[in-house]
């Protein structure tokens, strides 16, 4: 039951903001989209959850008004600092108390600030290295 939102832009400049150098270097020369786009909905398909999967194609700033409140959040877009931590501003407000959020690359050193926000708002559940899960308070 319920619904996954999935949101990504599936174009690269959206992923290149605000990035370091050797991380831009690496989205535009090793990211195919398109192709992690379609793998994606193939998926979708061939699970049989399309009933349950809403694809927003935007960047997440620009969507976060239709998401509603969930039970469970997974961040993992653009990791700027600017960016990510907009996604948990934005976002995690939506995570009911108790909820559990998962934030990949917390190995990121751009990524830290977001991290810092978590860790006021949630309980670390499980470091897993570069991702980590949380409990909301």
């Amino acid at each position: 039951t319920g619904v996954i939102y999935g949101i990504d832009p599936w174009r690269s400049e959206p992923c290149l903001e605000g990035l370091e150098q050797e991380h831009r270097d690496w989205w535009s020369n090793n990211v195919d989209l398109h192709k992690i786009h379609n793998e994606c909905v193939d998926t979708i398909w061939r699970f049989g959850i399309q009933d349950h999967a809403v694809l927003v194609q935007a960047r997440s700033q620009d969507c976060h008004g239709i998401i509603p409140v969930c039970d469970t959040l997974y961040i993992d877009g653009n990791h700027s600092e600017i960016a990510s931590c907009r996604d948990v501003n934005l976002y995690l407000p939506k995570l009911k108390q108790n909820g559990y959020l998962w934030f990949d690359d917390v190995d990121w050193k751009s990524t830290k600030p977001a991290i810092q926000l978590i860790d006021k708002q949630c309980v670390l559940h499980t470091d897993g290295g570069n991702y980590r899960l949380y409990v909301k308070k």
